[in-house]
């Protein structure tokens, strides 16, 4: 049996000799919330997937040219997946129970290659579920067990991993350098949901009265969103604005070795491709 528990290094099987020569390759288990920080009333996605090990060792052939199929003998692969959530308070972990939804239907089987690198499922909770929750610290438990139920040809293991969540009183994180945040949330939710003209009227809200200095992220997304549609003048602004913004931010840091030439940043790489793509 394969296990990655939480005290495992991720991807890796563990054996007498951990070494990454030695490491057997083993898909790794993921679980992630859309925003850490999540205040009441606001929407929530949960995705939960594998990845491919060679993400995490480039430079190991044995593990990136390793290959995993995951096969149900019906009905879609997540069926080896299981979520547990725990209230957490002065260290004490209280199993609970969350009204999860599913999105959408997940394939019966999933091939994890180093071209096809992870296959995810989405959860999510409405605003008017999560507004129904208590505030606190939670802990997202994912597990995944192909051991038994899976096809003949399919990779067995068992593995697990966790992540936080800190859902809090929504005038607890209505501090306005947290409106991309937020937005971002919703963006995504609407997303997974199919829903992405809402997506994207979300981002312009956050956008229209962002304080300076707090949005790149934002304008970065709503930038990848109006290239993928074909609006390059409107990516390219959106672009150099965000670009724009964090330079100014970096100069206002106290710490001498915070400069714009010492931080990479991608905005400003985009803002100019695109800006030669325009002159041509």
């Amino acid at each position: 049996m394969v296990v990655a528990a939480l005290v495992a290094t991720p991807g890796w099987a563990q054996s007498g000799d951990s070494t990454e020569e030695q490491a057997l390759p083993v898909p790794r288990l993921f679980v992630a919330s859309s925003l850490e920080q999540l205040p009441k009333g606001s929407p929530l996605v949960l995705s939960v997937g594998l990845r491919h090990p060679g993400l995490f060792h480039p430079n190991n052939k044995r593990q990136t040219e390793s290959e995993f199929s995951v096969e149900a003998p019906d009905g879609g692969w997540d069926r080896f997946l299981s979520i547990e959530v725990f209230s957490r308070k002065n260290r004490v972990r209280t199993p609970t129970t969350w009204p999860l939804t599913r999105v959408g239907n997940p394939p019966r089987s999933v091939n994890l290659t180093l071209k096809s690198q992870q296959t995810v499922v989405h959860f999510v909770l409405t605003p008017e579920e999560t507004a129904l929750l208590n505030a606190g610290e939670y802990s997202i438990v994912a597990s995944f067990n192909s051991e038994r139920g899976s096809s003949k040809l399919s990779w067995k293991g068992n593995l697990s991993t966790a992540s936080r969540i800190f859902l809090m009183d929504r005038q607890s994180a209505a501090a306005p350098a947290a409106a991309c945040d937020m937005a971002l949330n919703s963006s995504e939710y609407f997303h997974v949901l199919g829903r992405e003209k809402e997506g994207i009227q979300a981002l312009d809200d956050a956008l229209k009265n962002a304080p300076p200095g707090t949005a790149w992220a934002c304008m970065e997304k709503r930038a990848s969103i109006a290239e993928s549609t074909g609006d390059l003048a409107g990516a390219r602004d959106l672009l150099c604005r965000a670009a724009s913004e964090f330079r100014a931010w970096i100069l206002t840091r106290k710490k001498e070795t915070l400069t714009p030439s010492s931080v990479h940043f991608p905005a400003q790489e985009h803002c100019e491709r695109l800006t030669a793509l325009l002159k041509k």
